[in-house]
């Protein structure tokens, strides 16, 4: 299971982190990122909505990829591209 959540770092830069029940007790891996630049006039809300409509699409058609998944792909497939290049 995973949980993505969008917040705000505030100026002491400390969160307080409440983790749902379906989270089993044990260990976990926190990840960290800051949200790329954004389009002009988009909010990270925004942003995220779009990015669990573009999830929920790739759902229906029946592709299982988390973005970490994806990421290495596109990645991997650089490398690949980089190699045939040179």
């Amino acid at each position: 299971m995973s949980v993505t959540q969008t917040v705000e770092v505030p100026a002491n830069h400390r969160l307080t982190i409440d983790v749902p029940r379906e989270i089993p007790a044990g260990p976990i891996v926190i990840d960290f990122r800051p949200i790329a630049e954004l389009p002009r006039g988009m909010t990270a809300q925004e942003a995220m909505e779009a990015i669990e409509h573009c999830s929920g699409l790739a759902k229906r058609l029946g592709i299982n990829l988390s973005s970490d998944e994806f990421l290495e792909m596109r990645r991997q497939d650089r490398e690949l591209e980089d190699r045939l290049d040179r």
